[in-house]
């Protein structure tokens, strides 16, 4: 397969005050033949990153984004590089906020922390099992706090670090209670967005990880709406590629999308799938979609091989590239039901918002009636601040995150009250979601 690709400078895309360190910028051109879709690489500096966490650190900093015209896919992926290199920097300059101690001792010192009685991890199963990495969160867990402020009562709140920073670097003697995950982190130039997209991951990898793990089906949706139509066929550029569109319902009733692009014919199919969450359908299929071709566009390129040790979401994208996978797949989204994409659009239209500040508004007021917390963690640097660009971490306990591993969240009842299954009649296949 020919790839048009060049290496260019952020220069090119008016952003040489960008002060974080950049090695080079990879742009995938759209193929003659395939997709029209622009990807772009953001390669950290790996010489300053092993600088600062040390040899025994192998994390690779790099942000990845698609988009119609090149200079979209360029500032899609410095946004994730954004995210990913700050949501690790920023505990290094942050030591002087954050307090080792545990929830007992906070609550003598009078401050507002987040209760682990209102969030569980794991389940007690799991932390039966030998060799279990994760101490139980409980009111005497030692471990390390940083604050964030609750949108719902605009008081400080302190959190797990572990649940902020990731790669996370604990404390000698910290209880490890939880992975570090990235989800609720974004990136943005105005900061009120910023903390609307991170709102919307949280919900979508939530709902996610209820549906995989929970054992339920995803709806098939009917693509009756034009727009989604042309944006699918324009993407596709005429070439013979199977999307499903599904959708998964929430207690929130925020609507999750999944766009899976089937690959392959007869018995050797396989599909990549990319997720979004948004109260207005039209927006949330489009970044689905474009999500997925994303996914589809990295197979293409680096042609990855299915391997049982998952230590990545992208070792979860490679093992159902293996046609063996896709039973387990079909399995998720073969529901009876079919849904209009066009009823659901017509039944958001009551959300309608002309700023971003009316929109998050709303989502304040929508987990506020579901009795549920907001918390925003601040996590921009000043030398980002200067440029205009803000970072936050999202928590919204007792959402939790889907995980990448054979180690997932499976203690929270919000799981088994959802899916009306037990904690045996969970689906234990790994999940296939980027």
């Amino acid at each position: 397969m020919r790839i048009n690709c060049h290496v260019s400078n952020i220069e090119v895309f008016e952003l040489s005050n960008y002060p974080l360190p950049v090695e080079k910028v990879i742009i995938f051109e759209p193929y003659h033949t395939d997709i029209n879709l622009f990807l772009a690489t953001v390669i950290g500096d790996k010489k300053y990153v092993k600088r600062l966490l040390g040899s025994c650190w192998d994390y690779p900093f790099s942000g990845s984004g698609v988009g119609i015209t090149e200079r979209e896919a360029v500032l899609r992926a410095f946004g994730e590089y954004t995210e990913r290199f700050i949501g690790m920097y920023y505990q290094f300059i942050a030591r002087d906020k954050m307090i080792f101690a545990t929830y007992r001792d906070l609550d003598k010192m009078g401050l507002n922390a987040l209760s682990p009685h209102s969030i569980q991890l794991f389940h007690k199963r799991q932390y039966q099992q030998k060799d279990f990495p994760y101490s139980k969160f409980c009111e005497d867990s030692l471990i390390k706090w940083m604050p964030g402020k609750s949108l719902i009562t605009n008081e400080e709140v302190y959190v797990p670090a572990s649940f902020v920073f990731t790669p996370y670097i604990p404390e000698r003697g910290e209880n490890l209670i939880s992975p570090s995950v990235t989800t609720g982190s974004a990136a943005h130039s105005n900061l009120t967005q910023a903390i609307i997209n991170g709102i919307y991951e949280v919900i979508e990898r939530d709902t996610a990880r209820i549906y995989w793990y929970g054992n339920l089906r995803s709806t098939k949706l009917k693509v009756d709406n034009k727009d989604i139509k042309d944006f699918i066929d324009f993407i596709k550029n005429k070439k013979d590629i199977e999307v499903i569109i599904t959708y998964m319902e929430n207690d929130l009733n925020i609507p999750t999308f999944m766009a899976s692009i089937i690959i392959g014919k007869n018995n050797r199919k396989s599909v990549v799938t990319g997720l979004s969450s948004n109260i207005n359908p039209i927006n949330g299929l489009k970044k689905a979609i474009t999500e997925a071709f994303h996914t589809y566009l990295w197979k293409l390129l680096t042609q990855p091989s299915p391997k049982q040790q998952l230590e990545n979401f992208t070792d979860h994208v490679a093992l159902y590239l293996d046609p063996k996978m896709y039973i387990h797949f079909i399995d998720f989204i073969n529901s009876n039901e079919e849904l209009s994409l066009q009823s659901l659009i017509l039944a958001s239209a009551v959300y309608s918002f002309d700023s971003a500040e009316r929109h998050l508004n709303m989502l304040i007021r929508l987990l506020k009636n579901k009795v549920l917390d907001l918390i925003v963690v601040d996590i921009t640097p000043e030398i980002l601040r200067k440029t205009g660009i803000h970072v936050v971490k999202v928590i919204i306990p007792p959402l939790l995150s889907i995980l990448a591993g054979h180690i997932q969240y499976l203690g929270d009842k919000r799981l088994y009250n959802f899916s009306g299954h037990s904690y045996e009649e969970l689906r234990c296949i790994p999940h296939p979601y980027p």
